[in-house]
């Protein structure tokens, strides 16, 4: 932590006294001011006046009261929460490992230093399990890359493709969608075939472990395991209306999110367990992650009042949950990195990238201006760059 930074934590700890008759005296202030202002016939002047007397109550409401530590608090989160300014552009991560983006020109490769390079104009991608090649679509056709955007491999379907997910650890299989079925071929572009259809358009998701074992959402709504290479259904866990779906690293839970919950499951030990979050009111939760080599996942809570960064730990009957970082508008695409100790998330409406230090969550790193790094010589006004993945663990 740098001097300026304690210094400031430091100062953000002191109680101020005499601080309800200190609010009082400000607004009382801000009131004089205006009842003593000079004529101003002008309708231009008159509109000065107020702003500066509302700037001047809004300043002493943010300096003195609790109200406008609220306030404070919101205009720091609204440029960088937990920090109070914003980086203006990416530079280095805050962990090793390096960043796969997906934006309208193509995915994008961001190393640990900030460099950043474009690997063509494909659509959706996916790393390899150690981060040496990475899975691409466009149109019909799969694609594998190597890091510097070079092809290795390609083939074409009879549809569209989409949701390309790659099998750890040892990379052996890739399972994808076309159209409405899911394919799986081998990780070196060979005997590619169909392994199930319909299917609901929900990213597949490979158990880590050396058995090719795939969870998927079928056409009815139901989680399906199989052993992709026996075709054999290992299990259909009580998972109903899950669209998004994550394993632990040691493959012994799966995350789906099913409406307002987040659902925990153990899908291949003896007796089933289910473990969820609490409902939250009006809102929906997705996009579970779970941390590498952990029991904590990270996901999504939103409403119509905005979005929430929550950090879940799994417990015996329930999901001990608590919030990271709570924002106006949505947040998309938390990311854990390859140490476990930092989560990224988008923040679409700031048009930020917010970088969250889980085990001092007031350390918060925002870097401004996502759009328009990820769109050079354009307006970056297209849509928001997706967070595809951050490889790897040295």
């Amino acid at each position: 932590m740098s001097q300026e930074q304690e210094i400031r934590d430091r100062l953000s700890e002191i109680e101020i006294p005499d601080e309800g008759p200190a609010e009082e005296r400000a607004w009382a202030l801000a009131e004089r001011a205006y009842a003593e202002r000079p004529d101003a016939p002008r309708r231009s002047r008159r509109w000065r006046v107020l702003l500066a007397v509302a700037a001047a109550a809004i300043l002493a409401l943010t300096l003195l009261s609790p109200a406008g530590a609220a306030i404070r608090g919101w205009v720091s989160d609204v440029i960088a929460p937990g920090s109070g300014h914003s980086r203006p552009a990416l530079g280095s991560l805050p962990a090793p490992g390096k960043l796969l983006v997906e934006s309208e020109r193509g995915p994008w490769v961001v190393q640990a230093d900030g460099t950043q390079r474009l690997l063509g104009a494909y659509r959706a991608a996916a790393w390899s399990p150690h981060g040496i090649y990475v899975v691409a679509t466009r149109g019909p056709r799969l694609v594998v890359l190597e890091a510097d955007g070079d092809p290795r491999w390609a083939l074409t379907s009879s549809q569209p493709v989409s949701q390309p997910s790659w099998q750890p650890p040892d990379g052996f299989r890739i399972a994808y969608l076309s159209g409405r079925t899911l394919r799986v071929v081998a990780g070196d572009g060979t005997g590619d075939r169909r392994l199930a259809a319909p299917v609901a358009p929900v990213a597949p998701a490979w158990r880590p472990g050396a058995r090719h074992i795939l969870a998927f959402v079928d056409q009815g709504g139901a989680v399906r395991m199989e052993d992709t290479d026996s075709q054999r259904l290992l299990a259909r866990p009580e998972l109903a209306g899950a669209h998004d779906l994550n394993w632990s690293s040691d493959g012994v839970e799966l995350a789906a999110a099913t409406g307002s919950q987040i659902r925990v499951v153990e899908p291949l030990a003896p007796t089933t367990r289910v473990v969820t979050t609490p409902p939250g009111p009006n809102s929906t939760a997705e996009q579970p992650v779970f941390a590498p080599g952990a029991s904590r996942l990270a996901f999504i809570r939103s409403s119509n009042a905005g979005s929430e960064l929550l950090l879940g730990r799994v417990r015996a009957q329930q999901v001990a949950e608590r919030s990271l970082v709570s924002v106006p508008g949505h947040l998309t695409d938390p990311t854990w990195s390859p140490d476990g100790r930092w989560l990224v998330v988008g923040w679409r409406e700031a048009n930020q990238w917010l970088f969250i230090d889980t085990g001092n969550p007031s350390k918060v790193i925002a870097v401004a201006n996502i759009a328009r790094q990820f769109d050079p010589g354009g307006t970056g006004r297209g849509a928001f760059p997706r967070i595809s993945g951050w490889c790897c663990a040295p």
